[in-house]
């Protein structure tokens, strides 16, 4: 997975009805809590917490819906859907690209300022 494919500047522009500055906010705001949600999401399957992992992706597939992170918001679904039909734990390959296209986002998070990236002064 390329780092630079995770995060569709253009696709948040237009899911902020062409606002930088608020594309730049939700996208700060989702990026802030994915570690920890990553962490919650893992440790639910883990303990064969279904319904919390179930309640967690959902979460955060509805903030993906506003960020522009295309990669993360079609696994989301695809996890959510498993869950929802059968809780149970998803697909391994599933949960192996989750956890890779968080590992991504969270480097792509950590090289990128993002004012610079939607051209923004602090």
């Amino acid at each position: 997975m390329l780092i630079d494919d995770c995060v569709d500047v253009e696709l948040s522009l237009s899911l902020s009805n062409g606002k930088p500055r608020l594309a730049a906010d939700i996208l700060s705001l989702m990026l802030a809590e994915l570690k920890q949600n990553h962490t919650d999401i893992n440790n639910a399957f883990r303990e064969s917490r279904f319904d919390d992992a179930l309640e967690l992706i959902h979460k955060l597939h509805g903030a993906c819906c506003y960020c522009g992170v295309p990669q993360l918001k079609a696994i989301c679904k695809r996890l959510e859907k498993q869950l929802s039909a059968q809780r149970c734990l998803p697909a391994l390959d599933d949960i192996l690209l989750f956890d890779e296209i968080v590992e991504t986002l969270l480097v792509w998070h950590a090289a990128h300022d993002i004012h610079q990236v939607f051209l923004l002064d602090k």
